[in-house]
């Protein structure tokens, strides 16, 4: 990872128009008070800033199923 992040996290989503699911790389910058565990990604909001279309449906609407923090 380069050095402006300092967590990735892998968001699975399920798209509100056509129920299906994906994966997005969620970054969080490398700045004071960043989050770093899951708990804090879903409390800070940078999930709600994390643009989605869906390449099926191209439906901007998604459903969090699950996050993952990767190494």
């Amino acid at each position: 990872m380069s050095g402006s992040i300092l967590m990735r996290f892998e968001l699975h989503v399920r798209c509100e128009g056509c129920g299906r699911d994906s994966a997005l790389n969620l970054d969080v910058p490398n700045v004071e008070g960043a989050p770093t565990t899951i708990d804090e990604v879903l409390a800070s909001g940078l999930i709600d800033q994390r643009p989605f279309s869906c390449s099926s449906c191209e439906c901007p609407a998604s459903h969090l199923i699950a996050i993952n923090p990767m190494k």
